[in-house]
């Protein structure tokens, strides 16, 4: 019983993780990081982290809002990109986007059933997902190109 116990208590600590998005650990990177002057946005610059949760928490709003319907907006999918792009520009990292959008996720779902919690969590992941591809993009359209 004991063990079922401890299984139950491990398993709703993961899903509880899960449905706020933060999934990633403090990995101990952010010394070396920081030297190299590349620390997360939230620490270097953190008037422009402030603005990117509360804007992206807008565009992923809206974004969920259109996921339930046969199409997104024209107008959010080019917000996504403008920010990403924003955030590619101030050297941000996949890391500096999740975190980002785990801080938006959050406030969105403040107030929210444990049922509506898991269906926003759910659709926000394909957000996410589309904007890690963004930047992605983003990056490789900039990078610099190495003969290899």
């Amino acid at each position: 019983i004991e063990c079922a116990i401890e299984r139950l208590r491990v398993k709703t600590a993961i899903d509880a993780r899960q449905r706020t998005g933060s999934v990633l650990g403090d990995a101990g990177s952010s010394v070396t990081a920081g030297l190299y002057g590349l620390g997360a946005l939230e620490q270097s610059l953190p008037g422009d982290h402030r603005f990117l949760v509360s804007e992206y928490g807008g565009v992923l709003q809206r974004m969920l809002e259109g996921y339930g319907t046969t199409e997104v907006p024209a107008a959010a999918k080019e917000r996504l990109v403008e920010l990403v792009e924003r955030i590619g520009a101030l050297r941000g990292t996949p890391r500096d986007l999740v975190n980002i959008h785990s801080q938006a996720l959050q406030r969105i779902l403040q107030g929210a059933s444990e049922q509506q919690e898991g269906a926003i969590s759910a659709e926000a992941r394909f957000v996410l997902l589309e904007a890690l591809g963004y930047l992605a993009y983003y990056f490789r359209r900039y990078s610099v190109q190495l003969p290899f």
